[in-house]
């Protein structure tokens, strides 16, 4: 799907809750890439699935997920064979994956063989910010240079931004990863 040039929509979007899974597909521009909301009444856990999925040059996020209104659900990211990059050039702070739960539910997130590369903000962020734990698997895949946007030169970018407030845990698990230039 190609909307180069259209910032002011995403390529894919989700509010309803549920599944979200895409298999072999390109996202090109937009304002993100893929935008999921999770509903604020929502208690069952949201899963994202994405395989063999590129998602290139979005305004802002090139993947934003984000619990609505402090949502008791959990949300699950599984990413495998994925690339995400030359994202966030269109605002400040735009990471190319971003993950952000508010609410009691925790964050699972499996990366397998992918690339996240040249994005203007975080490479990967998770903010997590209720009460409940971050677990982050990563193997077989490549984070590289971050920071790219010329508008934000003063904020240091992370290829991986984790933040964990109040009660829970961190827990990570990285294995035949990359780490350059961030």
């Amino acid at each position: 799907i190609d909307a180069t040039g259209k910032t002011n929509r995403d390529v894919f979007s989700s509010t309803g809750g549920g599944k979200v899974k895409l298999t072999n597909i390109k996202l090109l521009g937009g304002m993100s890439g893929i935008y999921v909301e999770v509903p604020a009444g929502q208690t069952s856990t949201a899963l994202v699935e994405l395989k063999s999925v590129l998602v290139k040059g979005a305004a802002l996020h090139g993947i934003h997920i984000v619990d609505g209104n402090a949502a008791k659900a959990s949300i699950r990211l599984d990413m495998a064979k994925t690339k995400v990059f030359e994202n966030g050039l269109g605002g400040l702070d735009q990471d190319g994956v971003l993950v952000e739960e508010t609410g009691g539910g925790k964050v699972l997130i499996t990366v397998t063989d992918s690339f996240v590369n040249d994005n203007a903000g975080d490479g990967f962020g998770v903010n997590e910010s209720g009460a409940g734990d971050v677990k982050v698997t990563i193997a077989g895949s490549v984070f590289l240079s971050y920071g790219a946007n010329p508008n934000n030169l003063g904020n240091p970018e992370d290829g991986l931004d984790i933040y964990e407030e109040n009660a829970g845990n961190l827990i990570m698990t990285v294995t035949d990863s990359r780490f350059n230039l961030n």
